[in-house]
């Protein structure tokens, strides 16, 4: 049984690698034009570059290690099944559940490896990543904001500016269209702007000197608004990076501690924190999705008699799919309170586990 074992691991460590790389360069293909750009553009420096990069890293490692082993588990009992290694292995009287061991083994220790990191690491980068990406648009305003371009890298508005002195980041002739909160358009033009920043918030605004701003009455929308000022604030939301918070930590960016706390703090109010449970319960849940994987790729892997890797990467693709898309619903049933948050973010899990379940029975029983 452990040559066995071995060799069901040795199957499996080439592909879920493969699977590794493959969705880390695809869920990163983004974030990777962006920090190249900071290099080749922005005149960012290279190491500041790769730190940045080394902070987004785990965040979606989350995702990338169960979708990997899911990919790894399919394609190496595909390749068992094609070569009708499996049928040998029953035929010599082991059990297909004993077949698993090994690889249940490997999915509970990624599940613990997993709980670790989601609750410990993944907080800690994402609030190095937002510390460190304030600090740079902080010194480097040429960083987001370019002179005589339309810039909509920020949440609800768009900025145009004619000049701007790269040293003291001052911009000259600055236009800025925003949504007002009423959902409607508004037309701000300044003689000047300058970024202003708080450190303890990680917030960064613009600040705009001798302008006027443009707005339609929400009642009567044929009735134009013409307002002058002498300095108007806007806070900006830079990449979603620096969103602005109460705080200075996102519920993503604390310790499970601090949220635990905070949920805490929100019951002795009387009040149900149910997005904060969802945001603990999830840092749990996507722990255990390699588990769930694994109980449904087995035998959809054994089915299909195929190692075909674009067809593993395609199931891959579609299993993920339906899991996330769980999830979305689940979290939005826990958010209006429908379903308890607990088992609102536990049912891609229950639901891909038990359906792996049922179909393992019925290949044993068959």
């Amino acid at each position: 049984m452990r040559i066995l074992g071995r060799y069901i691991c040795k199957e499996l460590v080439g592909p879920f690698f493969l699977g590794l790389g493959v969705f880390t360069f695809i869920m990163l293909m983004q974030q990777i034009i962006e920090l190249t750009d900071l290099v080749i553009y922005k005149g960012v420096g290279l190491g500041i570059v790769v730190r940045l990069f080394l902070y987004v890293l785990p965040y979606f490692l989350m995702f990338i290690i169960p979708m990997a082993i899911l990919v790894a588990v399919l394609l190496s009992f595909g390749r068992l099944s094609q070569d009708n290694e499996i049928t040998a292995i029953q035929a010599s009287g082991t059990n297909l559940w004993i077949l698993m061991r090994p690889v249940l083994i490997i999915g509970l220790a990624l599940s613990i490896f997993l709980a670790f990191f989601n609750n410990f690491v993944s907080p800690r980068s994402k609030y190095a990543f937002r510390s460190l990406y304030f600090d740079i648009v902080d010194k480097k305003a040429s960083v987001v904001l370019q002179p005589r371009v339309w810039i909509s890298d920020f949440d609800g508005l768009i900025l145009h500016t004619e000049e701007m002195d790269e040293k003291t980041g001052e911009m000259f002739g600055v236009t800025l269209y925003q949504l007002s909160e009423e959902g409607l358009p508004r037309t701000i033009f300044a003689q000047r702007g300058k970024l202003v920043s708080d450190p303890e918030k990680l917030e960064v605004g613009i600040k705009l000197f001798q302008g006027t701003m443009h707005t339609t009455d929400v009642k009567h929308p044929e009735r134009y608004h013409v307002l002058s000022f002498a300095t108007h604030f806007t806070n900006l939301d830079i990449h979603g990076s620096l969103k602005h918070e109460e705080t200075a930590k996102r519920l993503e960016e604390m310790s499970t501690k601090e949220l635990i706390t905070d949920i805490r703090n929100i019951q002795k109010q009387g009040q149900v924190p149910r997005w904060e449970l969802i945001k603990l319960h999830k840092r749990f849940s996507f722990a255990f999705a390699p588990l769930a994987f694994i109980l449904i790729g087995v035998p959809l892997g054994i089915k299909t008699h195929r190692s075909t890797k674009s067809l593993g990467f395609v199931m891959s693709f579609c299993l993920a799919f339906v899991y996330y898309f769980i999830m979305l619903s689940g979290e939005h049933l826990g958010r209006i309170g429908t379903l308890p948050p607990g088992l609102a973010i536990w049912l891609p899990n229950l639901f891909i586990g038990i359906t792996g379940i049922f179909l393992l029975v019925r290949m044993v029983k068959g």
